[in-house]
């Protein structure tokens, strides 16, 4: 068995502090993020922090760059616009044949709101799934365009395939193709959008910073290291997916998850989000909040890999409207002035252990929820073994303002 490098990541916030007690740093403590970032990091593990323990971390990352930029997310976006039911409806289809390489009229189902209730209903194992609207059944309104469809969904329950896609995107959301089903054989596990998460306890999580790229499982067909999956991923998997999301998107392996599926027979799941000129959004995964929270900018993306090459469930591959706004900031605070105001805005009584550093893109929507600014900013993740309550700080890379929340991992 394989190494337990960390615990799940999954964030419950249960509070947040608009400022920590620590002070902005001067302007000598900032420079530009470098090559030197991980002689910068170690040179922080080496430290004698009094309140900050190093020894279960799993990594930290920062990309190279000399300039950055704030940038604004549109959030509400009707990606069908101008688009006919019937383009959209030759549209599912093709994607369905794409991605998971089947067609059947009587698995594909609609929601709109001129569309009558459709109650739900119970499978042979006796999982209870969402009523939905056959497409076959309207198809005749819906070319006509007297239905204004949302989403379009495929579901097969015999094949265990499907496909979700909706109006406020311009590929589908999820598609989960039914491998990592079979292999469990769990009937409790229902063929819809379910997150691979969700399998459980994984047996491994590394980081993605390089350091475990050697690392291998056997898969469904045969053993894969770990950076031949991101490799796969993030270049020859995206290049083949759907339209191109322009020069300065990409996605970024935050974490690559390890489960066994059943005996001795493994599999990858891939957590990531897009990024904006080499920077991350900020993950988020499931999670259970005890009161209000700011509505913050994050994505839940998940990639499950079952065998080699091949990408078995996929959930959020999307990007979304982009712009850059303000000056380039060419300057960002050091992660050793960052760990410093992090040490120095915690309690001095309590050894809290340090799980990742992280340079991402964080922000909160707006009133509207219709757009949200996001800023590059260190985003440091730690454990209180005292009490088992999670923080996650966030440390503006150009101002120094520091804000937290504590989160209850489930």
């Amino acid at each position: 068995m394989k190494k337990i490098f960390s615990l799940m990541l999954a964030v419950g916030l249960t509070y947040c502090c608009t400022a920590c007690s620590g002070s902005s740093p001067s302007s000598s403590s900032t420079e530009k993020v470098s090559q030197d970032f991980l002689q910068e990091w170690e040179n922080c593990i080496s430290k004698d922090y009094p309140n900050l323990d190093f020894s279960s971390c799993l990594g930290a990352r920062a990309p190279e760059s000399d300039e950055y930029y704030r940038i604004e997310i549109q959030s509400d976006v009707d990606m069908w616009a101008g688009m006919s039911n019937k383009e959209l409806l030759n549209r599912f289809e093709e994607y369905c044949r794409r991605y998971i390489g089947e067609y059947d009229t009587d698995c594909m189902f609609v929601s709109a709101y001129e569309l009558p209730y459709v109650d739900d209903f119970y499978d042979s194992n006796g999982i209870l799934y969402r009523g939905r609207n056959k497409i076959s059944d309207h198809r005749e309104s819906i070319e006509n365009e007297e239905v204004n469809m949302y989403d379009l969904e495929y579901l097969n329950i015999e094949t265990h395939q499907y496909l979700w896609w909706d109006d406020s995107m311009a590929v589908p959301h999820w598609i989960n193709r039914g491998a990592a089903y079979e292999l469990l054989n769990d009937p409790s596990i229902r063929v819809s959008s379910w997150i691979p998460s969700d399998i459980g306890a994984p047996d491994a999580v590394y980081f993605n910073d390089g350091t475990y790229n050697d690392e291998k499982y056997m898969l469904s067909d045969g053993e894969l290291s770990i950076s031949e999956a991101i490799e796969y991923f993030t270049n020859e998997y995206f290049s083949s997916y759907a339209e191109p999301p322009g020069e300065k998107y990409t996605f970024k392996v935050r974490t690559v998850e390890v489960y066994e599926l059943s005996d001795g027979i493994y599999c990858y799941n891939i957590i990531y989000t897009p990024a904006w000129d080499l920077i991350p959004f900020e993950f988020m995964g499931e999670y259970y909040s005890h009161g209000d929270t700011p509505h913050i900018f994050s994505k839940n993306c998940q990639a499950l890999m079952v065998r080699r090459n091949d990408i078995d469930v996929i959930i959020d591959p999307y990007f979304q409207p982009t712009e850059e706004i303000g000056e380039p900031l060419t300057d960002i605070i050091s992660v050793e002035a960052v760990m410093d105001i992090v040490s120095s805005s915690l309690s001095q009584s309590v050894v809290f252990e340090v799980i990742t550093a992280d340079l991402i893109y964080h922000g909160e929507y707006a009133d509207d929820n219709r757009t949200a600014q996001l800023t590059p900013t260190w985003c440091i993740e730690l454990l209180n073994t005292n009490d088992d309550l999670s923080y996650r700080l966030y440390i503006d890379a150009v101002s120094g303002k520091c804000s937290y929340f504590t989160y209850t991992p489930i």
